[in-house]
């Protein structure tokens, strides 16, 4: 299993359970008075036992809005008595609503994250295979179709050997020399494999002009972007607009050497 999967998972599990402690929290506290804090309340001699209603009152009027001092005669209350006197008042430790909204909102953003960048294309890979094995009748699903179901799982180096079958079978297909080269690059962090992917494909030669300028393109950002290796991202850019004189393709490269201060 992909490690950054397993990662999030471990975060999600977080967030459920912070959101879930944070409802039970928000809950209203119990002020039912146990038999210790009702003997506390009525030794202060501001409360007296109803014997018909079995409730506690409060003697005097201000019984429901005394200070701690108040409370403890002049005294500091103990913790079991500013406790039981809270739980009298119905003012017991609550969690926050706004927080558990706040969590509510983070977890359900989160999910769905989760939903559609693992579950979704797996279930879409499935979905696709189960067609593709109803309308075959002999052999199976292909190269290609293989290493997208590896990248959905997020087996990057069985992908990207998929893919280097793949490039066997299709020879005339660019798809599965891009698809390597972005994974070497952006999911194994190694832009200088992806540089040697290219140029193996530029090797083999054979390509249409669309595609041999698509490679080209990929390489000037490696360059540029990963390696901050711009003299080399120049020296590729004035190498495109030669092999393609009075293209889109020498168009854009003239463009990016003027953004790079290029003439």
């Amino acid at each position: 299993m992909d490690k950054k999967l397993i990662l999030y998972l471990i975060i999600l599990a977080g967030l459920v359970t912070a959101t879930v402690k944070s409802v039970q929290s928000s809950k209203e506290v119990d002020t039912a008075l146990t038999t210790n804090e009702i003997e506390l309340l009525e030794d202060t001699g501001h409360f007296d036992l109803d014997p018909n209603e079995n409730v506690l009152i409060p003697l005097y009027e201000e019984g429901t809005q005394l200070s701690p001092e108040e409370l403890a005669n002049g005294e500091e209350p103990s913790a079991e008595l500013a406790a039981a006197y809270e739980k009298f008042l119905g003012t017991g430790k609550k969690g926050s609503p706004i927080l558990t909204f706040a969590l509510f909102i983070v977890t359900g953003v989160f999910t769905g994250f989760l939903i559609v960048s693992y579950i979704l294309p797996n279930v879409v890979q499935r979905a696709s295979e189960e067609v593709y094995g109803s309308t075959q009748k002999v052999g199976g699903p292909s190269a290609l179709t293989r290493a997208q179901a590896a990248v959905a799982q997020g087996e990057w180096e069985q992908a990207i050997e998929l893919y280097q079958e793949a490039a066997t079978e299709e020879p005339d297909n660019r798809l599965p020399w891009v698809e390597i080269a972005m994974l070497q690059r952006e999911r194994l962090e190694n832009p200088h494999a992806a540089l040697l992917t290219l140029e193996q494909a530029l090797a083999r030669g054979g390509w249409r002009e669309n595609d041999e300028a698509f490679f080209l393109f990929r390489k000037i950002e490696i360059f540029e972007n990963d390696l901050n290796e711009h003299d080399q991202a120049i020296t590729l850019l004035r190498d495109v607009i030669d092999r393609f004189p009075q293209t889109r393709h020498s168009a854009n490269a003239m463009h990016k050497l003027h953004e790079l201060g290029e003439s």
